[in-house]
């Protein structure tokens, strides 16, 4: 009795309580009865309970110009000299956020009666605006500001040079034609990923290759996340799936920020068409790649002959060349 609750929606101080239902007198001196099998299935916060003192909070926007430190030594200026605040516990100023108008800071300070909360939050919103127009500080309107720039035009073939070049170091595409690495930079899109992105992941199906263009990714072995390789700008993985569609047999992750070129198989399928001797050259790049991968695996030399020996076979029924 004579605690100060929340039930549900409802807040007030404990008046009754029966059998049958709650009453509660709220700030407006209104009594709001709440069936108690309401208050059982309801949350109640208790203001009363475990110590009279409750902790209130005010939050207040100040301009960007003012450094923090001087805009918390004002608020909790104007927090002690409020009548209606407690010394102990001391009161405290905290930055919240930075938003589009204004940095937001929140004062927490506590007070005796929850009952009287909206004049203590009052008391304090209204010393902190004399506050702030003794030290000069800004509480801004909402703003929008409006920059105008040119944005350079994207040169694609700037980025198609980029990407020639990029392919003409890769073994897998070194033999090619200037023309075969144009058209090949034409139909395979940039991809961007962020630091510790999963690009690909093990035991997922894959149709596609990708060539580091920036940044290093790492290599993985689920599920113990063995490390095997890193893969710097200039390299490439993903070649099985691109070459077999066989799932993942690693797991690769960004270890930067990292753009890749990904060549999917219906590229590599016309590629190939048109210059079928590069099969060969690509499977046994492919088979050097895979047989280093299996001996960290299996560590067993047997199973990756076997698997070589079958490789060119797979991807020629694959691509169905």
């Amino acid at each position: 009795m004579g605690h100060w609750v929340r039930v549900g929606d409802h807040e007030g101080r404990v008046a009754e309580v029966t059998w049958r239902a709650t009453k509660l007198r709220t700030k407006s001196g209104n009594f709001v009865i709440v069936p108690n099998n309401i208050v059982s299935k309801e949350a109640i916060i208790n203001y009363s309970e475990p110590a009279a003192p409750t902790r209130l909070e005010v939050e207040v926007g100040a301009s960007y110009l003012v450094p923090p430190n001087q805009v918390k030594a004002a608020i909790l200026e104007a927090v002690r000299h409020c009548s209606r605040v407690l010394e102990a516990p001391a009161p405290d100023v905290v930055l919240l956020s930075f938003d589009a108008s204004a940095i937001t800071y929140k004062a927490r300070f506590w007070i005796e009666d929850y009952e009287r909360d909206e004049g203590a939050r009052d008391q304090v919103r209204t010393a902190i605006y004399y506050a702030f127009q003794r030290h000069n500080i800004d509480i801004p309107w909402p703003i929008q500001v409006q920059y105008e720039r040119d944005l350079p035009a994207e040169d694609p073939d700037a980025r198609l040079a980029q990407e020639e070049h990029l392919l003409s170091g890769v073994d897998l595409f070194a033999t090619l034609t200037p023309a075969l690495r144009h058209e090949v930079a034409m139909s395979a899109p940039m991809v961007v990923f962020g630091a510790g992105e999963t690009i690909v992941r093990q035991g997922q199906p894959g149709q596609s290759m990708f060539i580091v263009a920036r940044g290093t990714v790492r290599v993985v072995l689920e599920p113990s996340r063995q490390e095997v390789a890193r893969i710097e700008a200039g390299g490439y993985f993903g070649e099985m799936s691109l070459l077999t569609g066989e799932p993942r047999s690693a797991t690769v992750l960004a270890v930067d920020d990292v753009t890749t070129v990904e060549i999917n198989a219906d590229l590599f399928r016309r590629l190939a068409t048109v210059h079928p001797q590069a099969i060969e050259q690509i499977g046994i790049a492919a088979m050097t790649r895979r047989a280093d991968l299996e001996r960290v695996k299996t560590a067993t030399a047997g199973a990756v002959a076997v698997e070589t020996n079958t490789l060119l076979a797979r991807m020629k029924k694959f691509l169905r060349l």
